[in-house]
């Protein structure tokens, strides 16, 4: 997954109706692992984000991008919307978290 195969594969099928921009950009390895391990940066940093609301909100905001634009490009609907329901209990968390 690291590598980057995963998410060009994923990019190049036929069934997830990715846009010609990005089936073009498939190919670019640069552009792959970019994408790839910035998306893991995100996830493991995540956790940390409660611990500071301010931060918290502008990872919120990126995963709320990110989750939309999955639906716009791949027509993940059902993506969209149930990871951001789970922001009100994050943003409780955040509220409430006693360090």
């Amino acid at each position: 997954w690291l590598s980057g195969n995963a998410l060009r594969i994923f990019l190049l099928l036929e069934a997830n109706n990715a846009t010609r921009f990005f089936k073009k950009l498939a190919p670019m390895k640069p552009f792959i692992l970019l994408m790839t391990w910035g998306m893991f940066f995100f996830e493991i940093l995540f956790p940390l984000t409660i611990l500071n609301i301010n931060i918290l909100m502008i990872f919120l905001i990126i995963g709320f991008a990110f989750h939309f634009m999955n639906f716009i490009i791949f027509g993940l609907n059902r993506f969209v919307i149930s990871w951001t329901m789970t922001y009100p209990a994050i943003l409780y968390l955040s509220y409430n978290i006693q360090i």
